[in-house]
This record gives C-alpha cells, structure tokens and sequence, in this order.
C-alpha cells in the first residue's frame, strides 16, 4: 500500500516544529493513519487525546489561549451554549476544547500582528 504521507514523512514535519502540542486539549500530536479526500491512505499530524487533526502550537501559546477562555471568558464560538458542567462533563470538556482550539487561532494573529507592528 503506497502513502501519500507516510509516517516518517509527518513525524519529521512534527519534529521540526517541536515543541508543539494539540491546539484543542494541550496533548502530544503524533502521526495518525487515515486517508485523504480522494480515499488514499496517509498520515496526518493528529491528537490521540482529542481525535483532532491538528497543526499544533507552542505551549505557550496554548496555555494564553486557555487563560483567556477560562480566566477571562473569551469566547471565539460564541454561537455554541455553553454546557452546565455538573450537568454534563462530556458535552462540557468538548465546548471547553473547541472554545481553546478558537482562541489558539486569536492569540497567534495578535502576537504575529504584535510582533510586526
């Protein structure tokens, strides 16, 4: 079976990013097998924490994403209600991680706007 992507080819491109995580949960990104549109197999670079396909970012930039959905209530989807925790952890844990994932992509716009002013 030929890979588009094979696993040594997307471990290499997370190695050279290093370190990056997961911009949902913070976890560790690895190659993960699955196939592209067109139904051929390849290797994303994927979280097995939170079965998210994802580019990744610096921790740093994870942890400021964070900060601002739990400490100050940033909400990139403002459209999606936010679970009652007590209620259901489940549905809450996956709103709390995409509201992450969202503001992963604002923090990194202001510190790329931030550092070209």
């Amino acid at each position: 079976m030929e890979y588009k992507i094979t696993k040594e080819q997307c471990q290499a491109t997370i190695n050279k990013a290093k370190p990056i995580v997961c911009t949902h949960c913070g976890g560790q990104l690895s190659p993960v097998r699955t196939v592209d549109n067109a139904n051929n197999p390849t290797y994303w670079v994927g979280c097995n924490g939170c079965n998210h396909f994802d580019n990744g970012t610096t921790p740093e930039h994870y942890e400021i994403a964070k900060r601002m959905v739990i400490e100050r209530r940033l909400r990139p989807y403002s459209h999606l209600k936010e679970p009652i925790k007590e209620n259901n952890l489940v549905d809450y844990k996956y709103w709390l991680i995409s509201q992450i994932g969202g503001a992963v992509s604002i923090v990194e716009d202001i510190i790329t706007l931030y550092k070209f002013k």
